[in-house]
């Protein structure tokens, strides 16, 4: 998928640029080998950050897996004489 971007004047309410990802192979077939539409970009990267902005949330799983894999890295580290 690569980005397509739209004509300058194709723009949001909010004054930002629309844009659609394009399968690569679709492009180079002219639709032959794949004719999937295009996915909306701008939908798509804000759906994207919304799900990596929730590991950011200090009650989330992922948080806190991380925050004791950290934890036992620095353990260890520290176990073989590594400073931070």
């Amino acid at each position: 998928m690569r980005p397509k971007n739209y004509l300058e004047t194709r723009l949001h309410t909010d004054g930002s640029r629309s844009f659609a990802y394009l399968c690569s192979c679709k492009e180079k077939s002219h639709g032959k080998l794949c004719n999937e539409p295009n996915v909306h970009g701008n939908t798509l990267d804000e759906l994207v950050v919304n799900e990596i902005l929730k590991y950011l949330e200090p009650d989330s799983k992922v948080n806190q897996l991380l925050k004791d894999l950290q934890n036992r890295i620095r353990k260890d580290n520290k176990a073989e004489g590594f400073t931070e």
